[in-house]
């Protein structure tokens, strides 16, 4: 029976389903998961099915190739940037991130609520190195908390390089901190739409494409270390962040098979704009509990995504990295 149940949790039943199957037949059991995997589709509005993928086939083999950083089909990464408002857009993980792929022989897809912001990151950092389309990198306006959006950024995308991209980077981030007494509904929501809502829409719009061209890829996902220990004054943004974490796991299960790997990344105190917003009192009590005694520099979380972007993480999938300097 213990394989029959790991049966029935593979074809996506629900856990009442899970434990009612001791009342079907063995047969009945292994009919639905076969017809399962055979036919599986995800309501979107209307029935969406994923073409038989030609990389679900494929196994990895290590060669020389291996060693370089990126994958070569496709633009090979989209950075999503947002920081809060009044604040410079466009910088912090997310420019980084741009940087260090850039350099690794990536094509970025620089996105931002601030579209000034996403091109000023295309266009005045010299260090974007030329990427796999002849650095034809380019800049979008996205808010990932709006379907239509991320549809519209999602066939730029197709319409500029003619395949989807293959590496994702979710860095939008925003917060909105009080005491979780004194904290407003819309606060919460804010909050929530962009942090957890927007990771979802973007990991699940640009797998679906991925998928539908039949090509590998990896996702990273930018949590937060108080997505696993919560802190005072940010109830909404400790729960949005242990959301992705969440998300992240059940996403690398289920795009797995499609040799689409997730991940996420979970940084500490890290000299971002949002950081910025911190007083310099509550800036030194974090760093009392810092081994490593410094803030932690966004080119050091950008690298740990480039990793995870690369066929040097081929076998990892569904982590959460703790980047924190010991915190």
């Amino acid at each position: 029976m213990a394989d029959i149940r790991a049966c029935v949790l593979n074809a996506g039943w629900g856990f009442k389903d899970c434990f009612s199957a001791t009342a079907l037949g063995v047969r009945d059991i292994l009919d639905k998961c076969a017809k399962f995997k055979s036919n599986m589709s995800v309501e979107s509005g209307t029935k969406w099915s994923p073409k038989e993928s030609v990389t679900n086939k494929q196994t990895h083999k290590h060669t020389s190739e291996d060693n370089k950083s990126v994958i070569k089909k496709g633009p090979a990464s989209v950075v999503l940037c947002r920081v809060p408002e009044r604040r410079r857009a466009g910088s912090g993980i997310g420019r980084a991130a741009c940087q260090v792929l850039s350099k690794e022989g990536a094509t970025v897809i620089a996105a931002d609520k601030n579209y000034e912001a996403a091109v000023e990151t295309i266009k005045t950092h010299t260090s974007l190195a030329a990427g796999s389309n002849g650095g034809d990198h380019t800049a979008i306006e996205l808010e990932v908390s709006n379907s239509k959006s991320v549809q519209n950024a999602l066939d730029t995308a197709l319409k500029q390089y003619k395949y989807p991209p293959t590496i994702v980077v979710n860095s939008a981030g925003i917060v909105r901190d009080n005491w979780m007494l004194k904290l407003s509904e819309e606060d919460y929501n804010s909050v929530v739409d962009v942090n957890l809502k927007g990771t979802f829409l973007i990991m699940q719009t640009f797998a679906r494409a991925m998928v539908d061209a039949n090509l590998a890829g990896s996702i990273v996902n930018i949590s937060s270390i108080m997505g696993k220990y919560g802190n005072i004054g940010q109830t909404n943004y400790s729960a949005s962040k242990a959301g992705v974490v969440g998300m992240t796991k059940a996403a690398a299960k289920e795009l797995g098979q499609f040799k689409i790997r997730v991940n996420a990344i979970l940084p500490g105190a890290i000299e971002t704009p949002i950081l910025a917003t911190v007083p310099d009192k509550v800036k030194a009590m974090i760093l009392k509990n810092i081994p490593l005694g410094r803030l932690g520099d966004p080119k050091e979380i950008a690298e740990v995504i480039a990793f995870l972007s690369s066929d040097k993480s081929s076998y990892v999938n569904g982590a959460a990295i703790d980047v924190t300097g010991g915190f």
